[in-house]
């Protein structure tokens, strides 16, 4: 059986300022998608961005070659 896992823990607080809002959506789709996006404001404030800062991660594979 071949697998790959990480597991984190730390802490999440939502993103309160439009502005890091705009600047995290913008990294987020940049990763899915091509070209700009625009965010409007309304837009913005009904959306809930959560921030999750990482204390420790772990990660582990198996039936993987080593390289």
């Amino acid at each position: 059986m071949r697998y790959q896992s990480v597991v984190g823990f730390g802490r999440a607080c939502l993103v309160e300022s439009v502005e890091e809002k705009r600047q995290a959506l913008e990294i987020i789709t940049a990763q899915y998608a091509k070209g700009s996006h625009s965010f409007t404001e309304p837009k913005l404030k009904a959306t809930a961005v959560i921030k999750v800062t990482i204390d420790t991660m772990t990660g582990k594979q198996s039936g993987f070659d080593a390289q």
